[in-house]
């Protein structure tokens, strides 16, 4: 995905024209906050999560695992273990 930003914000932009589901959000919205479009793949994200509050997968896995990667890419590497504290007690649960 990385060497090829262009495509894939295309289709991540694509994706979200036909569906705004738990199942294409997410990575959508990670390949988006890889390639260049944090703003896009936040509020992607937090309309998934607004629109499903219950659905902790969302909220408590997806958007810091989306936050952490657009903190990788805006070279802030020393923020990532914070944002993703919060997902520690999932390692476990498969």
């Amino acid at each position: 995905m990385i060497s090829n930003c262009s495509t894939a914000r295309n289709d991540a932009h694509h994706a979200l024209t036909l569906d705004r589901s738990t199942a294409t959000v997410p990575n959508a919205a990670l390949a988006l906050g890889i390639c260049g479009e944090p703003g896009p793949a936040l509020q992607e994200m937090e309309g998934l999560t607004k629109s499903s509050p219950n659905n902790t997968l969302a909220s408590d896995i997806y958007l810091p695992e989306v936050k952490a990667a657009i903190a990788l890419v805006q070279h802030r590497p020393q923020q990532v273990a914070e944002i993703l504290a919060s997902t520690a007690s999932y390692h476990m649960v498969s």
